[in-house]
C-alpha cells in the first residue's frame, strides 16, 4: 500500500504545490520493516516522523489536515485529532472472500462504523489506487468543514474517553452484540 499512497502524494503534491506530508512509523514495526518505510519514503521525498508508543500517534495527527491511513483505530485517532481519515484498505483475495462472508457492516472504517454512516472515505481493494487517493485527499481538503463537523460528531461519541483503542471497545460493544446475533 505505501508504494501506491507515496504516488498518490506525489500527484497531489504536483497539483498542490502547497501540500506537504508525512508517514507515521509506528514503534511497533520490526526494524527491518521501519528501515524498508524509511528507504521507501527517502526515495518518494517524503518525509518521517516516529510515533511515540505511549503517546501514539494522536500526539502528532493535529498537526495534519488529513490522513490516509487504515480502517484501525488509525482511523479514529486521526479523527480525533481532527486530521481527517481517508480509510486505504486492500488484502488478498481470499481475506477478501472471507470479510465479505463475515462482516455485517457497510463500512469498514472504524470512524464510519461508529457514526453509522459513510462520513469518511473508504477506499477499498480495487479503488485503493493512486487516482482516487488524490481525488479522495482534494475533496477532504476542499471539503475539510463538513468532515470537521463529523469529527466533533465522532468525539461526543466518545464522551471524555480519549484513548481510542481503549474506548472503542465500550462505543462498539452493542454493534458487536447485535452483529453476532444476527440470523
Amino acid at each position: 500500500m505505501l508504494p501506491a499512497m507515496l504516488e498518490a502524494f506525489r500527484r497531489l503534491r504536483h497539483q498542490r504545490a502547497n501540500v506537504d506530508g508525512r508517514v507515521l512509523v509506528a514503534a511497533s514495526l520490526d526494524e527491518a520493516t521501519r528501515s524498508w518505510l524509511r528507504d521507501r519514503c527517502s526515495i518518494g521525498r517524503v518525509s518521517t516522523v516516529d510515533v511515540n508508543p505511549m503517546g501514539g500517534a494522536i500526539a502528532v495527527l493535529g498537526a495534519f489536515d488529513a490522513a490516509l491511513c487504515a480502517s484501525g483505530t488509525a482511523s479514529l485517532e486521526a479523527a480525533l485529532a481532527r486530521a481527517v481519515p481517508i480509510v486505504v484498505y486492500r488484502v488478498d483475495i481470499v481475506t477478501e472472500a472471507i470479510a465479505r462472508l463475515l462482516l455485517r457492516s457497510p463500512h469498514v472504517a472504524l470512524p464510519n462504523v461508529v457514526l453509522g454512516r459513510r462520513a469518511f472515505p473508504e477506499l477499498l481493494q480495487r479503488d485503493a489506487t493512486p487516482n482516487h487517493m488524490v481525488a479522495a485527499l482534494e475533496q477532504a481538503l476542499d471539503g475539510r468543514e463538513e468532515l470537521l463537523a463529523a469529527c466533533a460528531e465522532l468525539e461526543a461519541a466518545f464522551g471524555s474517553a480519549r484513548a481510542p483503542s481503549i474506548a472503542v471497545a465500550s462505543v462498539l460493544e452493542s454493534w458487536l452484540k447485535s452483529s453476532t446475533s444476527a440470523p
